[in-house]
This record gives structure tokens, C-alpha cells and sequence, in this order.
């Protein structure tokens, strides 16, 4: 049985000192048909593990003193595979690789080309609909500089050609080599260069005003929705019939009702006070009504101008979508 290790410790091993690359996380993934196995091994260490839902890509495995395990049974949730990502396979599609650390640890993770997609697109899915940082960027581009040799780049400029991602790849391959240090023989370019040098700013201004995953932003939430309902416009479908085909998939009672532990993570008071759980469960069904009828009226006009413009420049948003 394969336990693929995603993201943070892999990265740490690209850095000449892995202690300068922290994680808050550890993440792992598996054959959806071993999940359950993997989940009674991990009950047997103290590990809590969230229940999840059938759309759902991961759950939550939390011990108190290890920390916080995600389980991934897929790579990319369902919105991002199937609205933002052109419904790309969510899988390994080639062999895995076995790594060896410094200190004689080994562990498995994704095929070169995989990794690098991957990782590309988890922080496009963060720099369009969360926030993002600087780490996350020195993340793929010390990746591609370490295996650009085992990466097939002509699979991966299709890829972000067809997703409408070349250029503002080619903006972070330019912001690496003029602000990171980074020199352009290590990295991996959909396009001819260009002089970035405008909107590369504007990007690291965005990067810096909205804080790593957006915690200095409010308004990021509403532009993921309004980022997903564009890109359904496209395909000619919209945004609530989308989120109604996925309550029926997951089953509406089995989205609203989740577990007590889920809500106790989410809600405070009722981690703290266990007898509010039943209060949890009505601020979760009022919180979902409320979200159901903003996203009807959901605009652009309290959001940033700046990112807005910064992705109809590099080609991510079409100027015929935005209202």
C-alpha cells in the first residue's frame, strides 16, 4: 500500500537547510480504496479523523500531539478539478519516485511531471482564490531547478496554455530570477520572455496585501466564488446549479449535518462547551442559506480592482465575463 507524501516536507528537502522551510501540515495520499485502511492505522495513534463527504478530495486527521495529518484521496478538490482545472485527471498518471533524505529517511512522492503540476496548480488555486506567499513561489521554482531535466516541459506549457495559466507562470518564473535570485536556465517558461517588469509588481503587491492564504483579506472568498462562476459561464452553466448538483452528489443532509468533531473545529464555543453543539449545527445550516442567497448577488465591484485588472492583463479573466 503507497502513502504518497505531498507538499510540505518534500519541499523542505529543496532548500540547503530544510528547518527554513516550515509546515503547519503534514499531507499524505492514497488509493481511495485504502483509505479506510489507512485511517483505522492511524485511529490505533491517537489520530481523530474528520468524516468526508463524497465530493470531498481529503480529511482532516488531527493528533494532539503529532499535529495535523491530511488525508488526500484525490489531488485537487472537485470545483478546482472540474470548473478551474478543465477537469484534469486527479491521480498519478506516472510512476511514483522514492526519495532519500540527508539524514537516510525515505518516503515516496509524486512522478517529476506530476509533482510539478501539481504543485503549479496548488498555488495558482491559492493566488486566484485565497492568497498566497513568497514561500509557495520558492516552492515550484526550486523544484523545476532540481528536476527541470525529469520534467516534461512540453506537457507542461500545453497544460497551462489550455487552462489560460502560461503567462502568469511566466510573470512568477520572472519575479523568481529578478527578485529571488533564481537564474532563467533553472526554470521552466511556457513562452518566450517578456519583460514583466509592470504587472510582476502589481502581482507581488497582491501577494503581500492579501498575506499568505489570504488571512489579511476578507473579500477573498467572494472572488473564488465569483472566479468559479466565470469560468461556469464558460461552459454555460452557472454557479448555483453547480453548488445544487453537488449538495445532491454529497447529499444535503450528509453537507449540512456533519460530524460533532468537524463542528468543534469550526466553532469554538462548542469545542469549548460541548451542550452548544446543537447551536453549531443551526449557525452551519444559517451560515449555508446565507452564502446560497449572497452568491445569487454576488459582483466585482467590493473586490480588488487591482487583481482584477492584473488577470485580465496576463489572460486568466476574460474581459466578456466581468460584469
Amino acid at each position: 500500500m503507497e502513502c504518497v507524501l505531498l507538499k510540505g516536507f518534500f519541499f523542505a528537502q529543496l532548500y540547503s537547510e530544510p528547518d527554513f522551510r516550515i509546515s503547519g501540515d503534514i499531507d499524505l495520499y492514497v488509493d481511495e480504496e485504502n483509505e479506510e485502511t489507512v485511517v483505522d492505522i492511524l485511529k490505533k495513534y491517537d489520530y481523530n479523523c474528520s468524516k468526508r463527504l463524497k465530493k470531498e478530495y481529503h480529511r482532516e486527521c488531527m493528533n494532539n500531539s503529532v499535529g495535523l495529518l491530511e488525508l488526500h484521496v484525490s489531488l485537487y478538490d472537485s470545483y478546482c478539478k472540474d470548473v478551474w482545472f478543465n477537469g484534469i485527471v486527479d491521480k498519478p498518471t506516472e510512476p511514483l519516485v522514492d526519495i532519500e533524505t540527508n539524514d537516510g529517511y525515505k518516503y515516496t512522492v509524486l512522478g517529476y511531471i506530476d509533482n510539478y503540476i501539481f504543485s503549479v496548480l496548488h498555488f495558482i488555486k491559492h493566488f486566484i482564490g485565497g492568497g498566497v506567499g513568497i514561500r509557495q513561489l520558492m516552492d515550484i521554482m526550486l523544484l523545476a531547478k532540481k528536476y527541470k531535466n525529469q520534467i516534461d516541459v512540453k506537457r507542461h506549457r500545453e497544460l497551462m496554455c489550455n487552462m489560460h495559466f502560461d503567462t502568469l507562470m511566466d510573470v512568477m518564473s520572472y519575479i523568481s530570477i529578478n527578485h529571488l535570485g533564481f537564474n532563467k536556465e533553472d526554470l521552466i517558461f511556457c513562452k518566450d520572455n517578456s519583460d514583466y517588469s509592470k504587472v510582476a509588481d502589481d502581482i507581488l503587491d497582491i501577494i503581500e496585501d492579501g498575506g499568505l492564504f489570504g488571512q489579511y483579506s476578507s473579500e477573498l472568498d467572494d472572488f473564488s466564488q465569483i472566479y468559479t462562476e466565470m469560468c461556469l459561464r464558460k461552459k454555460g452553466d452557472g454557479y448555483t446549479n453547480y453548488i445544487k448538483k453537488n449538495l445532491k452528489e454529497n447529499g444535503f443532509m450528509n453537507s449540512i449535518f456533519v460530524s460533532s468533531d468537524q463542528l468543534s473545529d469550526k466553532y469554538i464555543y462548542a469545542k469549548k462547551t460541548p451542550i452548544l453543539l446543537p447551536i453549531a449545527w443551526i449557525h452551519r445550516l444559517i451560515a449555508a442559506i446565507w452564502s446560497a442567497k449572497k452568491t445569487k448577488n454576488l459582483t466585482v465591484s467590493n473586490m480588488d480592482n487591482k487583481k482584477i485588472k492584473v488577470l485580465k492583463e496576463i489572460k486568466v479573466l476574460d474581459d466578456g465575463l466581468i460584469n
